[in-house]
């Protein structure tokens, strides 16, 4: 077995040496549109992602401030708003949110939001699709270049850095399966052993599942009968006065809220840092006496992460 071990383990570290090289000097290239057409100096790699660079373009920028709690949700939180901030809702444009350094107010945070719709765009991607390139970033030519990501959660960041520590998970993973080996090699000879006294063995595996059963038994239960009262408790120690629960539906594992606020940013982070995943489930719309808002949390049983 050890032998076998030690040939797998040099087939795969040279298999990863050879792509090492190649990780480290890669750089993706890039494809500019311009004039209607894509203008490069070199040949595209196809199979592989570029980014788009879009000299000619002009992005819609808006700054303005939001309480500091919603810096974690920035994406989320500007995504509902979309239609309420600019003149597109956030599935038909391409858009990058980040905090905008300028001295705000106390308590808030200023966010600088740039928004190019993907009407403008689709022809330069409909290119590249015709030639089988996708692009994994839109760069701009107004010296504040940066990865746009679109609306509804799709990204167009750079995926290259990831690659690197995708090699070292891989890494991890076959010296994981090396110790397991090794490991199963010593439980194979300690069964060859026990083997001399099946009786014995039975015997004790039974009183060890007996055990198991015993001990599992008041966790199972409680895992079979999660407490709502602890979710709506959680709740309700999270809304602020301010807000108001219309509806409140918990299935499965879901927490469904939909109510009116005085302000719908600051809810989302406080019912987030009581409950894991709190998003929006549709744009915050404002209304007479304040913002509509749905949202979703995944309930714990008990309100807590």
């Amino acid at each position: 077995m050890k032998a076998k071990l030690d040939a797998f383990l040099a087939w795969w570290l040279g298999e990863l040496a050879s792509l090492l090289p190649w990780l480290k000097t890669s750089e993706p290239a890039v494809a500019t549109w311009q004039e209607g057409r894509i203008v490069t100096a070199a040949a595209l790699p196809k199979g592989q992602p570029v980014i788009l660079r879009l000299p000619e373009a002009k992005p819609w920028r808006r700054t303005f401030d939001l309480p500091k709690s919603a810096r974690r949700y920035l994406r989320q939180i500007v995504a509902g708003e979309m239609d309420r901030r600019t003149p597109w809702r956030a599935d038909q444009v391409y858009f990058h949110v980040a905090p905008d350094p300028a001295p705000a107010e106390p308590g808030r945070i200023n966010v600088a939001l740039t928004v190019l719709p993907r009407a403008v765009v689709a022809p330069a991607l409909d290119a590249l699709a015709r030639q089988g390139i996708a692009a994994q970033s839109l760069a701009l030519a107004d010296g504040a270049d940066a990865p746009l990501a679109g609306g509804a959660g799709r990204s167009f960041a750079p995926a290259r850095r990831a690659v690197p520590a995708l090699v070292a998970l891989l890494t991890l993973a076959t010296l994981s399966v090396a110790v397991q080996s090794v490991w199963l090699g010593i439980a194979e000879a300690r069964l060859a052993t026990a083997r001399q006294d099946v009786k014995t063995v039975r015997g004790l595996a039974a009183e060890v599942e007996h055990l198991r059963r015993q001990r599992d038994l008041p966790h199972l239960k409680r895992q079979e009968t999660p407490s709502a009262l602890g979710t709506l408790d959680a709740l309700a120690r999270a809304v602020p006065d301010d807000s108001w629960a219309e509806s409140v539906t918990i299935r499965n594992d879901r927490l469904v809220m939909t109510g009116l606020s005085a302000d719908a940013t600051k809810l989302l982070p406080l019912v987030g840092a009581a409950f894991p995943d709190a998003k929006f489930d549709a744009p915050v719309t404002s209304v007479k006496g304040g913002q509509t808002f749905a949202l979703s949390a995944r309930s714990t049983g008990a309100g807590g992460r």
